[in-house]
């Protein structure tokens, strides 16, 4: 068991990933977080076909404890509206959302955040933009259609590096002038096809410093692709710090590349982890 290692429980900081789909399982991790000093990090899978009634309550549970960053691998569906609590500094979701919880907005100390979203719409940028601490965000959207989503110049005021990634579509946010004031690094990832360039992608954030576009040209026309790289690379070079700004621009034929246990109940594992 998990806490026959006393020697060590009490200087161990960081612990993932434990399988919580049972109830011994679930009361040693409950022993360990009882008697950690130091424990700030911990990983947890819950995935269907054990017994799963009790990992929401688990979940709960752990406000009680100290952790500043928490990683849950699970397809469980009372996720879809499960709150993390406001203290927790770094959280990481596999479980495929709907939307982005309204109740994300009070997570005023969240400094990482990195999960899945069947679809990125305005209501959900808007939420992730009121985050008042976030530095690093990467976002997978899973669906092809979106809304235009935009990214103004009033939230994100601490975001450092973000990557998104559009598994089947089009890019679909719309940078403001002025957005995301300290975003130093970006990622992108979409496909060529279905990005609607005559919306254009607006103005890339002012201090960035670095900018890596991969380019998927599954069914896409040499026009497509020509259109796209010819807007990104526009930005690069009317950006106000072109001369410092780096691009790293890619193209690939066929759809993201991902292993079978990725689809779909673990599509966090593709979103592009933050780059150097």
């Amino acid at each position: 068991a998990i806490c026959s290692y006393d020697e060590h429980v009490q200087n161990l900081e960081e612990l993932s990933t434990i399988d919580i789909t049972d109830e011994r399982s679930r009361d040693d991790v409950a022993t360990l977080l009882f008697r950690s000093k130091k424990l700030r990090m911990l990983g947890v899978r819950a995935n269907r076909g054990g017994n799963t009634h009790g990992v929401i309550p688990f979940l709960n549970e752990l406000r009680k404890y100290n952790l500043e960053s928490l990683i849950i691998e699970s397809d469980l569906c009372g996720l879809d509206e499960w709150e993390p609590w406001p203290e927790l500094r770094r959280f990481e979701l596999t479980k495929l959302l709907p939307r982005v919880p309204e109740s994300w907005a009070s997570l005023d100390s969240l400094t990482h955040l990195d999960f899945a979203i069947r679809k990125i719409e305005a209501t959900d940028v808007l939420v992730l933009g009121e985050l008042p601490k976030l530095t690093v965000l990467n976002l997978l959207s899973w669906e092809r259609e979106g809304s235009g989503s935009i990214v103004s110049s009033v939230g994100f005021q601490s975001l450092e590096v973000a990557s998104f990634k559009w598994l089947f579509g089009g890019m679909w946010l719309h940078f403001q002038e002025g957005a995301m004031p300290k975003l130093l690094k970006l990622r992108l990832e979409f496909n060529a096809a279905e990005t609607m360039m005559e919306h254009g992608i607006g103005k890339f954030p002012c201090n960035l410093t670095q900018v890596a576009v991969s380019i998927s040209c599954q069914n896409s026309t040499q026009t497509d692709v020509q259109d796209v790289e010819r807007a990104i690379r526009d930005q690069v070079a009317t950006h106000p710090r072109s001369a410092n700004l780096s691009l790293q621009l890619t193209k690939y034929e066929g759809p993201v590349k991902m292993k079978p246990s990725d689809y779909p109940q673990s599509p966090s594992a593709l979103v592009p982890s933050t780059f150097s």
